[in-house]
């Protein structure tokens, strides 16, 4: 998911995610932080996720990556 939105974006960008979009804004962040200049998270969270949620975001992951057009 992150991979996308990097080659698409340009070179600097600012990045915004909300609720489960913060995850991949932050992961984007991350990933690219020479490239991002601001990075606007709203309805997020902190800390670390527990078993549980960690499958559920992998999951939500997973379909995301396997469902969009080609």
């Amino acid at each position: 998911m992150t991979e996308q939105l990097l080659k698409d974006a340009p070179e600097k960008f600012i990045i915004c995610g909300h609720s489960l979009g913060s995850w991949a804004a932050q992961l984007t962040a991350i990933k690219a932080s020479h490239r991002v200049s601001h990075l606007i998270i709203m309805g997020s969270w902190a800390g670390d996720l527990d078993q549980g949620k960690r499958k559920y975001f992998e999951q939500w992951q997973y379909e995301i990556e396997n469902d969009r057009p080609q």
